[in-house]
């Protein structure tokens, strides 16, 4: 989740993103994996909440808890113990992440964003 994790910092200060279709970045994966598949869900749930609990308001944070749970535990096959496990951890993270809310203009530039992508 870094790419989120500066993107959401390079707009707070007030920087754009530029989107274009001619670059192609290729993100090679083993194929083998480095971890068990729900290990690696588990961290993107858990990652992908940090980001958004440091960058987003409340309302987000609490959306999109709600469906990356929804998330871990299907692809992990209701794992229990490893979903309660990755909340444990993820609260302690929370606690020492700082939280610098985006600002209107960061917010509007986003939602701006994301009208322009559903309509294409």
């Amino acid at each position: 989740m870094e790419e989120y994790d500066l993107s959401y910092a390079t707009i707070k200060q007030g920087y754009s993103i530029l989107f274009t279709k001619d670059i192609l970045v290729l993100h090679k994966q083993n194929p083998d994996g480095r971890e068990p598949s729900k290990t690696t869900y588990a961290r993107m749930f858990e990652n992908k909440m940090i980001v958004v609990y440091k960058h987003l308001p409340m309302l987000y944070v609490i959306t999109h808890f709600i469906m990356w749970s929804a998330f871990l535990l299907t692809k992990s096959k209701f794992d229990i113990t490893l979903y309660f496990n990755t909340i444990k951890s993820m609260r302690s993270r929370m606690k020492v992440a700082k939280r610098e809310v985006m600002n209107k203009s960061g917010m509007d530039y986003l939602k701006k964003f994301t009208h322009v992508l559903l309509i294409n």
